[in-house]
């Protein structure tokens, strides 16, 4: 058998490993949600458009001539957030939203007749005056099979009374007298008209959360060789109550195929216990995210690696070079320059004995590979015979940096010839002293043995923009877990789009007429004369004939109150 085979012969054989229900764990603390409201105050919509609107309104069934022609130009409903603050509790997250609406300025256009108003020919100005609005929802978050999935409940809005919209006109003036009767009378039109519009805004929510999450979710797997090994995350658990919400992942680890240049083993142990994740990371410092990973996964993860060949390489065909005797005479010296005058090919092979381990540390690089007996071996032919040059055994720690861009977390190794101890073996045709000149050429080696996607790298969930802004790596447990703590960047976020509607007809539902009892919503009727009993209309017994609703006249009215409701009214557009 040819030395280039002592280091590529695989075992068809796939190794049986346990799943860890607690491979990694992800925390949002109260005071990141607290810092999490504030930036959605920025992510929410700042507004949605209600499209130009038309039709005719018949004042008197009985006079058909008694009919009004209007016009609605575009508008848009504008929304400013002055707070929103997110309460853990359990099993949910209360949102609520506190701010106001007003809108943009547009144009009404009224021609025709409704007694006792003739002959008009208005244009008037409509404008939403500047109205309270507070909301409130429950953010639920459960698992279905892997899959997170956010519902927004029990979303309700609630309006402050609306001023007088239309200016300028006739109409203006009957609005402002119904409204002097019934502050509350253009509220209860908008409101219904409002809801139905931020009823969008509980799927939009529910989207960008789960969307946001779905980046914990890792299914992947990568060739060593013609053996593989396959990981994936997904979560297990969802934890919400009063310190904050915390996801935990489990991880199922893969391997087919089996390689012979290492010796068979068990692999590690899968049991694992989170540590407690309550806004105080350690040495008391606090946090609004926190990611941490076990030490038990990552050492299951290199054991595959490992057990799969995945650090059995042919050091001297690195970048495809075929490497011989005389690339390596500098770096071995003289002995080896005598036993090779004239160049011939070299193998340089590194094959483990054991399967690396992590540790994690507080100073220095937060991630170590103890590198537990790495083998490097030269083969070549020597008077005609192939034959061991050399062995040497390696031990010692390879650093590993956690660099983040663009919300990645990726590993670096920092390989440190003065970290690693390298032993002599097997040299009878040289002298000894030649692991001296392999320092330099161990990050090249170690760099291809330990290959970059050796450890994964991790995406940290991001929500409309908003990022990180501090990061620590830090263990916690004893060591047994390495924290990934995080205060969040908010200055960047992007406001949520509603698609609002478009006009056409009478409201935003296309219907031809206003679906809208103008009366009852005022709190007066026309079978009393104008006065009822709802909404602040008092009964005879308290004086309503003589003043109140009875001497407000209905028609008019009812115009005004349609132009408003007409504005209000929506439907999604055609898709």
């Amino acid at each position: 058998m040819g030395y280039a085979a002592r280091v590529i012969l695989l075992v068809a054989a796939a190794l049986a490993y346990d799943p860890i229900p607690a491979a990694v764990g992800v925390s949002v603390s109260a005071t990141g949600l607290d810092r999490l409201g504030g930036a959605i105050a920025d992510v929410m919509p700042e507004s949605f458009a209600i499209g130009s609107l038309g039709g005719e309104l018949v004042c008197d069934e009985a006079d058909p001539s008694a009919t009004l022609t209007f016009a609605v130009e575009a508008l848009d409903v504008l929304i400013h957030i002055d707070e929103i603050t997110l309460v853990p509790s359990n099993d949910r997250i209360d949102v609520a939203m506190y701010g106001a609406i007003d809108s943009t300025e547009t144009t009404l256009t009224a021609s025709g007749s409704c007694p006792p108003l003739t002959d008009l020919l208005e244009e008037c100005t409509v404008e939403l005056g500047t109205t309270p609005i507070e909301a409130h929802f429950g953010l639920a978050l459960t698992l279905t099979d892997g899959v997170v999935d956010a519902t927004v409940d029990e979303l309700t809005v609630t309006l402050g009374a609306i001023g007088n919209p239309v200016g300028g006109c006739t109409v203006a003036s009957a609005i402002g007298t119904l409204l002097g009767q019934n502050p509350l009378a253009l509220t209860a039109l908008l409101q219904a008209q409002i809801d139905p519009a931020l009823a969008d805004l509980g799927p939009t929510i529910e989207t960008s959360v789960e969307d946001g999450l779905a980046g914990l979710v890792i299914d992947t797997s990568f060739a060593l060789g013609t053996a593989s090994v396959g990981l994936s995350l997904e979560p297990t658990k969802i934890d919400i109550d009063e310190d904050g919400l915390t996801l935990v992942l489990g991880a199922t680890v893969t391997q087919d195929g089996a390689s012979d240049c290492v010796p068979a083993g068990e692999p590690p142990s899968s049991v694992t216990t989170l540590p407690v994740l309550d806004g105080n990371g350690p040495g008391d410092l606090d946090y609004d995210v926190a990611a941490v990973v076990s030490k038990a996964f990552v050492d299951q993860l290199l054991f595959a690696v490992y057990s799969a060949g995945g650090l059995c390489i042919d050091a001297g065909a690195l970048g495809g070079l075929t490497l011989d005797t005389s690339l390596l005479g500098g770096a071995f010296g003289d002995d080896w320059n005598a036993l090779f005058p004239v160049p011939q090919p070299v193998g340089l092979f590194v094959a483990p004995v054991a399967p690396p381990t992590i540790r994690f540390e507080e100073d220095g690089p937060p991630i170590r590979l103890d590198l537990n007996g790495l083998g490097l071996h030269s083969y070549s032919a020597v008077e005609g015979r192939e034959s061991r040059i050399f062995s040497i055994a390696m031990e010692g720690e390879v650093g590993v940096s956690l660099d983040y861009a663009a919300g990645m977390l990726t590993p670096v190794l920092d390989i440190d010839p003065a970290k690693l101890d390298m032993q002599e073996m097997d040299h009878e045709l040289i002298g000894p002293g030649f692991a001296d000149g392999l320092s330099e050429l161990l990050p090249t080696i170690l760099g291809a043995a330990l290959p970059a996607d050796l450890l994964p790298s991790f995406a940290l969930p991001s929500y409309n923009g908003i990022g990180v802004e501090a990061i620590w790596t830090l263990p916690a447990a004893g060591g047994e877990w390495l924290g990934v703590w995080v205060t969040l960047d908010t200055d960047d976020v992007t406001p949520i789009q509603l698609p609002g509607c478009e006009g056409g007809s009478i409201g935003c539902d296309g219907a031809s007429t206003p679906d809208l009892d103008l009366e009852t919503a005022l709190g007066c009727s026309s079978e009393d004369g104008g006065c009822g009993d709802a909404l602040g209309c008092a009964s005879t017994d308290s004086g309503c004939g003589g003043g109140g609703c009875s001497t407000v006249p209905v028609r008019p009215v009812m115009f005004g109150l349609a132009m408003a409701g007409a504005l209000w009214r929506r439907r999604r557009a055609d898709a």
